[in-house]
């Protein structure tokens, strides 16, 4: 039987969960409500089960999840739990910081738990992301971790395909 190899492209499935069960994401199933379908699984939105596509080795997934996947075959299944470290690191508390409603751009509305991106004013410098964490009459206060830093994340694996180099 073929077992996956570092070169190789692979399709995976996998539910990425944190400690306490909670599912973060998924290829198997849509996570987004937003999204509009009734039915993910049968939907043409294009957030029905896809499994992740990469080649082990360019560094498109963490590398604990690579590594996870050398040696197994097609059907096989794994689970594999990346430390905060591993995964988005920890919280940075210099990364959080507030900002008054008078600085933000004119007709800036932002809502908490929105992504948006600071800087980058020039096609030559890029942007950072931040979330917005909580807003205050006055104040808005955005974070630029991760959402996911700070925690461990567990993976449960499925290899579907190897589907060459």
């Amino acid at each position: 039987m073929t077992q996956a190899k570092m070169g190789d492209r692979v399709k995976l499935h996998f539910v990425g969960k944190l400690d306490d069960g909670t599912i973060f994401e998924s290829s198997e199933e849509c996570l987004d409500d937003a999204c509009g379908c009734d039915d993910h699984a049968e939907s043409d939105c294009g957030c029905g089960p896809q499994p992740l596509e990469f080649t082990i080795g360019d560094g498109d997934v963490f590398a604990a999840i690579e590594q996870a996947v050398i040696g197994m075959a097609p059907g096989e299944k794994r689970t594999v739990r990346l430390s905060a470290e591993e995964a988005f690191g920890e919280r940075d508390e210099d990364l959080i910081f507030e900002m008054s409603r008078e600085e933000l751009p004119e007709g800036l509305e932002p809502e908490e738990g929105e992504v948006l991106e600071l800087g980058g004013e020039s096609e030559e410098e890029e942007g950072f992301p931040v979330w917005v964490a909580q807003i205050t009459d006055d104040m808005i206060v955005f974070d630029g971790n991760h959402p996911l830093a700070g925690n461990a994340l567990n993976f449960d694996l499925e290899l579907v395909e190897i589907t060459g180099q």
